[in-house]
């Protein structure tokens, strides 16, 4: 508990915040949480740290988040930002290719870790923020996170993934409104022939 503090203190500060300025959060398709299993929240990221906190503000199971992991290489920010359950994940500009898949195969280990104790990720699939209401391209660390999951457990471990959408009504106002739909859970054990198949497609 002690080395969650940033968590725990944050949390109660960004839910008063959320309170104070946000009008109203709108949830739908919460029927699709999956219980007792491990989850992967695969979200769209219009509003950077933001999204993050709407997430947690509702979801109120144990969640560790996925974020840009250049930002880690700083001893107090990586000290900081674990006690906030956050987790780094490289994109190839934050780091050498070499760099980024030695960071990443260790977030891979923690994420295994994490979901063995059917625990929850949350992942903003888009790999960038920017404020707008399109849909960018999707990459790839949504789903090599669930395959890496699914093969370590030799492909008997129940991993959902939850899709989210956040959608603002404005992004450069206070008291403004939000809409998170979560869709149908996406259970990677119905795709294990497929995976091993083809692993990459």
């Amino acid at each position: 508990m002690l080395k969650e503090w940033f968590y725990h203190t944050g949390k109660a500060i960004m839910s008063l915040s959320i309170r104070i300025f946000i009008r109203k959060i709108h949830f739908d398709g919460t029927e699709n949480f999956v219980k007792n299993k491990p989850v992967l929240i695969a979200c769209n990221h219009p509003n950077s740290f933001l999204d993050g906190i709407v997430i947690e503000y509702f979801y109120h199971r144990k969640i560790y988040a996925l974020t840009r992991g250049d930002v880690f290489a700083n001893p107090i920010v990586n000290h900081i930002f674990r006690s906030a359950r956050l987790l780094p994940i490289f994109r190839s500009t934050d780091a050498s290719a070499a760099a980024a898949r030695a960071g990443n195969n260790k977030t891979f280990d923690e994420c295994n870790e994490i979901f063995k104790k059917n625990q929850s990720i949350l992942i903003f699939t888009e790999g960038i923020a920017k404020p707008e209401k399109d849909v960018r391209r999707l990459k790839k660390g949504t789903a090599a996170i669930a395959i890496d999951a699914l093969k370590r457990s030799d492909y008997t471990m129940d991993i959902n993934i939850v899709p989210a959408a956040i959608n603002y009504q404005t992004f450069f106002r206070a008291r403004r409104s939000i809409h998170v739909q979560f869709s149908k859970p996406i259970r990677m054990l119905d795709y294990v022939e497929r995976a091993k198949e083809n692993e990459q497609q």
